[in-house]
C-alpha cells in the first residue's frame, strides 16, 4: 500500500482491513541507497511515519522488515492519471518503474499484482507509454474496476 499524499485517494481503510485479516503489510520507501528505488518496508499500526525530501510519510528502513518487490502479492499505487491498457501517471519521478522493472519482460497478471486506486475523472482515453513505463494490472476507482489485461496496449 502507500500513505496518501495531496489528494490521492486514502487505502487507510484498505490497510486496517489488512491488518485484521492478519495480512503482512508493507509501504514503499525511498531506497537509502541513491537508487532512485523504492524498498517495501513492513508496516504496523502505529509505527513511525517520518516525511521523505518529498513530504511523503514512509517508514523507517530496518532491514529485517524489508521484503523485495518481486516477494509481494499485490501493490496497491496511487496515480495522477490512466487509461484502459493500464497505462500509469505518476508524479513524474519513475520510482514505480524503476522498482518494478523486473515486471516489463513478463506475461502479465503475474505476481505481484499492480492495481493503481483513483478517481474515475483521472481515467484518460490515452496516455502516451514510455518503454520504461511498467504497466498496471488492474485499476480500482469509486466507480468500478478496470482489467486492463482486457485491453491490451
Amino acid at each position: 500500500f502507500y500513505i496518501a499524499h495531496d489528494s490521492e485517494i486514502d487505502p487507510k481503510g484498505m490497510v486496517d482491513l489488512a491488518h485484521a485479516q492478519r495480512k503482512s503489510v508493507y509501504l514503499p520507501a525511498l531506497a537509502s541507497d541513491g537508487s532512485q528505488h523504492l524498498v517495501m518496508v513492513r508496516y504496523q499500526p502505529g509505527d513511525v511515519l517520518p516525511k521523505n525530501r518529498y513530504g511523503i510519510p514512509e517508514p523507517v528502513q530496518d532491514k529485517g522488515q524489508i521484503i523485495a518487490p518481486s516477494q509481494l502479492d499485490l501493490v496497491v499505487t496511487p496515480l495522477v492519471a490512466f487509461d484502459i491498457t493500464g497505462t500509469r501517471l505518476g508524479m513524474g519521478m519513475g520510482y514505480y518503474d524503476r522498482t518494478f522493472a523486473f515486471l516489463a519482460p513478463l506475461q502479465r497478471p503475474t505476481q505481484p499484482l499492480l492495481v493503481g486506486l483513483a478517481y474515475g475523472f483521472q481515467q484518460q482515453v490515452m496516455l502516451h507509454r514510455e518503454n520504461w513505463d511498467v504497466g498496471l494490472d488492474f485499476i480500482v476507482t469509486e466507480q468500478e474496476v478496470v482489467d486492463t489485461t482486457k485491453h491490451p496496449l
